[in-house]
């Protein structure tokens, strides 16, 4: 494994450096930890009191509901930043609550994972490690809430304002070793494991607090009388479209900070190379991205390019290679699939998409700012990643435009327009 500065992939261009902490074959490790998490899950709730029965007996129509209500939390999960740090808001916690009272270990198992996996499995498509990742985590978080809760009833005893307080306690520190699991699966893809779960204990704490108490306000209701239930889910639904409003004007205004800082980086000089150079290693950096390269396109015929960290991609050779045509022709960045990388794809590529965005000026296409693959668990691409990727693109052409301009500028002055000899 390349982990040096002065190392070259294929194409001669130097390799970003792979952090020592982050080991080889995550994807491996990840689905080890899914199967431990799967026994481990399926063990504890075997070892819980009263294993077959459920807390406060009830029909077995409250599975499918539940079962469709972990698949609504699931569909409605959004991040936003909050210190610096993306957090994720999910309600997932209000049917786990439910089951915790309503059903057994095992029908309540049947209703997260079912729900859960149905919009994980038909919306995002996730690789295989990853759905058995999903499978296991869900399996394991249920078997902690159970243990949680019927510990703190068996202590106390039954009773309704003791289900409403364990269910909240279950939640609580459910929401903090889901975390943990979670870190832990980032941090085989990217390291530092230990600052990685630092970070997330200490910025969400307070979301694991509201999310179980919110929890426990609904199930206290839910004990009261099930309609009561529908009065809840009013202001669940404020507060859910109230925090979701506010991550999408946040995440706003961080990606125009992000567009000045770039601007700020590749602006910096009036040489063509030094802009892409910087343009690369931002790109990288701003779009969590395994390989980034550059093409500039010669005003003859050929093409220059830069190359940071690992792009295994025939990379076009001028601005009417055929392979390439089709993205040279586009007039914003665009996502391609692997299914549709065909002949521009290097043999033996692992790369999962790539987003392509032509650069654009006055007199047509001068270049290509391509990202190829992505770093950490989630190796696919969202829909604000291409709009970042444009902008970013937007801000390299108002700089490269000025380079090529004052690169043309220099040669001219130094030579013979007509002989072009010094």
């Amino acid at each position: 494994m390349m982990n040096t500065d002065s190392e070259t992939n294929g194409m001669g261009a130097p390799v970003a450096p792979i952090p020592a902490s982050a080991p080889s074959h995550p994807e491996r490790r990840v689905a080890v930890l899914a199967v431990l998490l799967t026994v481990a899950g399926v063990s504890l709730l075997l070892a819980s009191p009263d294993a077959g029965d459920a807390v406060v007996p009830s029909s077995l129509w409250l599975v499918p509901v539940l079962a469709v209500a972990f698949a609504v939390a699931e569909f409605s999960i959004f991040r936003f930043i909050f210190r610096r740090e993306s957090l994720a808001f999910s309600l997932s916690e209000i049917p786990l609550a439910m089951c915790l009272v309503y059903l057994a270990p095992g029908p309540a198992v049947v209703a997260r994972v079912v729900g859960a996996m149905a919009v994980i499995l038909i919306l995002r498509r996730p690789p295989l490690h990853k759905v058995a990742f999903n499978t296991g985590m869900f399996i394991f978080d249920v078997a902690i809430a159970v243990l949680v809760f019927r510990g703190i009833i068996e202590l106390w005893g039954p009773g309704d304002h003791h289900f409403v307080v364990a269910a909240i306690v279950a939640m609580i520190v459910c929401g903090i070793v889901s975390s943990i699991i979670v870190s832990i699966a980032i941090a085989q893809f990217e390291g530092q494991l230990l600052s990685r779960i630092a970070s997330e204990l200490r910025v969400a704490w307070w979301l694991f607090v509201v999310n179980s108490t919110l929890a426990g306000m609904v199930l206290a209701l839910a004990l009261i009388s099930p309609s009561l239930v529908l009065v809840a889910l009013i202001p669940i639904a404020l507060l859910w479209y109230i925090i979701k409003a506010y991550g999408v004007l946040d995440q706003r205004l961080r990606d125009l900070d992000v567009v000045h800082g770039f601007t700020g980086k590749v602006g910096q000089s009036l040489d063509p190379y030094e802009i892409i150079r910087a343009a690369v290693v931002e790109t990288a950096e701003v779009l969590r991205s395994d390989g980034i390269a550059v093409v500039v396109f010669d005003e003859g015929n050929g093409a220059t390019f830069e190359v940071h960290g690992i792009v295994d991609l025939q990379l076009p050779t001028d601005a009417r290679d055929p392979d390439w045509r089709s993205l040279i022709d586009s007039e914003r960045a665009v996502l391609v699939p692997r299914s549709e990388l065909g002949a521009i794809k290097s043999a033996g590529s692992s790369i999962a998409e790539m987003m392509v965005a032509p650069i654009r000026d006055g007199t047509g296409v001068i270049g290509l700012l391509i990202v190829a693959g992505r770093t950490g668990g989630s190796r696919r691409f969202q829909p604000d990643d291409l709009i970042r990727l444009q902008n970013l693109t937007e801000q390299l052409t108002t700089s490269l435009r000025k380079g090529l301009l004052h690169q043309r500028i220099e040669r001219e002055a130094r030579l013979d327009g007509l002989t072009g000899l010094p």
